[in-house]
């Protein structure tokens, strides 16, 4: 199972009091050595939030995962500027020899992905603990780097 310490940063300053918490959390997916990050957003993230969501992205990208999840069940809104981050994202962990899974996208989100097109270029799960416990093509027989492990296990973005 999956070992994570979490830490949540604080909302957003955005119109009408709404923004976005971003957590990220480490672990390894289960059955395996591939090291996983954990990246959950809630709220409503438009081209406002893209700063502190690009932010949030590269530095779980820096960490070298062998897995990246987006736990989007608590995403109530994203336009194309949040699609866009999670396309290049993608794109960056690819080239990595890493996954990108987006997980239990509202009906919002899932929305989104389907009338752009892009619901088929991801991977989607129902849950992040599916996506930790369904390894995708990159993390299969993957082991870590001894030098992997991330004693703090979480980031705090604000």
């Amino acid at each position: 199972m999956s070992h994570h310490h979490g830490r949540a940063s604080g909302p957003a300053d955005g119109a009408g009091g709404e923004g976005l918490r971003i957590t990220c959390y480490s672990g390894l997916a289960s059955g395996s050595h591939c090291r996983a990050r954990v990246v959950r957003l809630d709220g409503e993230l438009d081209r406002d939030q893209l700063p502190r969501l690009n932010r949030a992205l590269d530095a779980a990208v820096a960490g070298r995962p062998g897995l990246l999840v987006l736990d989007l069940e608590l995403l109530t809104f994203c336009d194309s500027s949040g699609l866009n981050a999670f396309v290049r994202t993608r794109r960056v962990l690819a080239e990595a020899g890493a996954d990108l899974v987006l997980t239990a996208p509202t009906a919002a989100v899932a929305r989104l992905l389907e009338i752009t097109g892009t619901a088929a270029v991801f991977d989607v799960r129902p849950s992040v603990h599916a996506a930790l416990t369904t390894l995708p093509r990159a993390c299969a027989g993957r082991s870590a780097d001894p030098g992997d492990h991330d004693p703090t296990g979480a980031r705090d973005d604000r």
